[in-house]
């Protein structure tokens, strides 16, 4: 794991907390995250950074989640956060022929029977632009998340399974990002019914392959 790498991901994280409530509030914020008790002397800033830094390496792992989960940066900087953690975990590998096979075998499939959960599950596991979207006048999806909407919910013979899996990212995403991303499309939450089969050799696809891929880097 780079924890080197890591570490000045997080930094800024942590001393953005400086502005999340008034000094009082720092020893809870640090507690909630697993970081030692700041100091009494100094700047908000400083207090949140004497704390950080006495964090070890070995730390890092431990506060990262709960700092993803209670304060959730930019899609962009939680996934590179995510894919350093996952580093750290034994998947095994899923070569891009295999997830491209996966993607054809479900080009005709629905992708899902609850389109808000879906909709939650690609907002965890991928970037789909314009973070700050929610802040732009109207308030409407832009960028890859107004394409999904389009493409996907709207009019979803415009992109099968292929399609989306390369706008996602899918093919090039770490190994533990496309097994988490296949147990959850073939989850009862999201799919809500087994994928049909029709070809022998895939009677298992995909719930089988995707919970023991799942069960591997849990």
């Amino acid at each position: 794991m780079d924890y080197a790498q890591l570490r000045n991901l997080l930094e800024p994280l942590v001393t953005d907390l400086k502005d999340a409530g008034p000094d009082t509030m720092l020893p809870k914020l640090c507690e909630e995250l697993s970081m030692p008790a700041p100091a009494v002397d100094g700047s908000k800033r400083e207090r949140m950074m004497a704390s950080f830094n006495a964090l070890a390496d070995t730390d890092l792992p431990k506060v990262a989640p709960k700092l993803l989960m209670r304060h959730p940066p930019s899609a962009t900087t939680r996934n590179q956060i995510q894919d350093i953690l996952w580093s750290g975990s034994v998947c095994p590998p899923i070569p891009k022929r295999y997830r491209r096979e996966v993607a054809r075998r479900i080009n005709n499939e629905e992708l899902y029977g609850d389109a808000r959960r879906f909709d939650e599950m690609l907002e965890r596991l991928w970037i789909l632009d314009a973070d700050d979207w929610m802040l732009l006048p109207g308030g409407k999806p832009t960028g890859l998340r107004a394409d999904i909407q389009q493409h996907v919910h709207h009019h979803p013979e415009d992109w099968p399974a292929e399609v989306l899996f390369d706008k996602l990212g899918a093919y090039e995403a770490s190994d533990r990002c496309f097994a988490l991303f296949l147990e959850n499309l073939a989850s009862a939450d999201i799919c809500q019914r087994r994928f049909k089969t029709d070809t022998e050799g895939l009677t298992r696809f995909p719930r089988m392959d995707s919970t023991r891929l799942a069960a591997s880097v849990a």
